[in-house]
């Protein structure tokens, strides 16, 4: 039983450490052959983008920016949306 148990955490942990990271998984966009993240850390740090979308953080923004088709999406200035605390 203990030679069982120790080996499925060697696996597990095998398993584990050949994954990717967050970061690194990515999925195709179809047409544009781009590869953009899939996933982000849930960590609450707004940012502002020139369609006028608050997001969660950096990273959201960034698969955004990747999965616009015009390419014309960017970080803006936080007043955007009301980020810096002005009323919109």
């Amino acid at each position: 039983m203990k030679t069982f148990v120790a080996a499925l955490l060697l696996a597990l942990i095998i398993a584990v450490s050949l994954s990717p990271s967050v970061e690194g998984r990515v999925v195709p966009v179809l047409g544009g052959g781009r590869r953009c993240p899939q996933q982000c850390i849930q960590l609450w740090d707004p940012v502002c983008g020139t369609d006028g979308s608050r997001y969660s953080n950096s990273c959201f923004l960034g698969i955004a920016m990747c999965l616009d088709p015009s390419g014309s999406l960017r970080r803006a200035p936080d007043h955007v949306c009301g980020l810096d605390g002005a009323l919109m």
